[in-house]
């Protein structure tokens, strides 16, 4: 209980700093999930549930804006956050409005450009570079740990969303399986589109912030990292999906013929 509570209390913690440190880029991760949503929740068919059988064989469409758009404002956003740094405040002015002048912009050009994926590719190369150029690092050493520390971040990030991810499409679908909840596959693929949503545009944009002051600074931070892994993710999950199994077994053990 100790544990549980220490977790939430260092989760919470974190969250509030990412908030606070960034808090375009936060509510960003938040107005991609909210809109995710409403697209997902739009786009599915609730009549099926009505049908004998679930007839869909794919996940629910996710948004296209979430993983295209999203990273590239967030990133356009960092950038502008690293330039003005503690200027004055009409440069962090500047900071809050990117997302709308960008949005703007959107409409302005239209996808004659925007949606291209001429723009995507390009936006994808030089965005990490201005995001190094606006650091202004000049010697060599400085500049390849501040690069390497971006990396690290947005790679422990996707580790993360991706444990999450995985931990909670298992034990849903273990859940499923081993009490034999009726579910259509309509309805599974609609929940395994809220994971992957939430997993990606949520978890890995706000764990990579909330990593990157660390990974930029000379502190070491491959132990805690692991740490954090092992006792929050793995071991939670492992935990639940080894009582679902107990809980399997001693359903099978009262409910089956002795003899099987």
């Amino acid at each position: 209980m100790n544990r549980l509570k220490k977790f939430l209390t260092d989760t919470a913690d974190s969250l509030l700093r990412v908030a606070l440190r960034y808090p375009v880029e936060a509510a960003l991760c938040i107005y991609a999930c909210i809109l995710g949503t409403i697209q997902i929740e739009w786009s599915f068919d609730y009549h099926m549930l009505l049908a004998a059988d679930g007839a869909a064989t794919e996940m629910r469409q996710l948004p296209d804006g979430v993983f295209t758009m999203l990273p590239l404002t967030m990133l356009a956003t960092l950038i502008v956050h690293t330039l003005v740094g503690r200027a004055s405040r009409a440069w962090r002015t500047l900071y809050l409005l990117v997302p709308l002048l960008l949005t703007i912009a959107s409409w302005l050009l239209g996808k004659e450009w925007f949606g291209t994926s001429l723009f995507f590719i390009t936006s994808a190369v030089l965005a990490p570079l201005g995001l190094l150029m606006a650091r202004r690092t000049l010697p060599n050493g400085p500049f390849v740990r501040q690069t390497l520390g971006y990396i690290r971040a947005a790679v422990v990030g996707g580790i993360f969303a991706l444990t999450a991810m995985l931990s909670a499409m298992a034990i849903y679908h273990s859940v499923i399986y081993i009490f034999n909840i009726p579910a259509s596959w309509e309805v599974r693929n609609l929940v395994d589109s809220y994971i992957v949503l939430f997993s990606w545009a949520l978890l890995w944009p706000l764990t990579a912030l909330a990593r990157l002051d660390g990974y930029l600074s000379d502190e070491p931070q491959g132990t805690k990292t692991t740490d954090t892994l092992l006792n929050w993710i793995l071991a939670p999950a492992l935990l639940v999906y080894a009582a679902i199994l107990y809980l399997y077994c001693s359903e099978r053990a009262l409910t089956s013929p002795h003899e099987q």
